[in-house]
């Protein structure tokens, strides 16, 4: 399910209508803000939401839809079929979403009109969220590499990371830091060149950490 929240205390935002009062149920029960996948045809959600308005945002689901929400309503307004499931966040630039597909890659898609620009396939898919570095859409598969594209869907480097990787390379220090489940960490040069890699105890799953004195962190 999806929620909406207070930033206050945590708790759960009641529904409200145009006018800012609180839904109510049937049975005058205040309702609360909470969007349940099971209304859905079981809609699972791994990836966070896109806010695009007071009354609208985005929410893909696991098996390959995306569903432009009316916040007031709780209603999917449209409903878009993507190519493949959705595992990851959604990296969202000047009006553009670039969508990791679980088997099939990645997807430029606008966000005014849903029109799909270009999909860039990948042997395994993308497991997780791409980041934007230099105007270039950079991401990991588990086929072993990381990519960088530019935004026409063009590739401009591919890096071998000698085994598969399930998160999102982390940029510090003009250089892009990632490990992979063969128990190393990379340090990658802004144009694909591997500048050094260390060896880790086991799989590497997460993005990494560094801190103000440069240290990086792992797991």
């Amino acid at each position: 399910q999806v929620d909406i929240v207070s930033p206050d205390n945590g708790a759960i935002a009641p529904l409200l209508n145009d006018e800012g009062e609180v839904r109510r149920d049937a049975e005058n029960n205040a309702r609360s803000w909470i969007l349940l996948g099971a209304e859905f045809e079981n809609a699972q959600f791994y990836a966070n939401p896109i806010y695009i308005d007071e009354r609208t945002f985005i929410v893909v689901d696991y098996n390959g839809r995306l569903l432009e929400i009316d916040t007031v309503a709780l209603s999917a307004e449209r409903v878009i079929t993507l190519k493949d499931h959705v595992l990851a966040n959604i990296l969202v630039d000047d009006g553009v979403m670039y969508i990791p597909l679980q088997s099939k890659g990645i997807t430029a898609m606008t966000i005014d009109g849903y029109e799909e620009l270009w999909t860039y396939p990948t042997e395994e898919g993308v497991w997780a969220e791409p980041i934007l570095v230099d105007d270039k859409i950079v991401f990991t598969s588990p086929d072993h590499h990381m990519y960088a594209l530019n935004k026409s869907g063009e590739l401009q480097w591919t890096a071998d990371l000698e085994g598969a990787v399930g998160s999102k390379p982390l940029f510090a220090n003009d250089r892009l830091y990632v490990g992979s489940f063969n128990k190393k960490l990379f340090e990658v040069s802004l144009d694909g060149e591997i500048l050094n890699s260390y060896e880790t105890q086991n799989w590497v799953w997460g993005t990494p950490a560094i801190d103000d004195e440069g240290t990086l962190y792992v797991s």
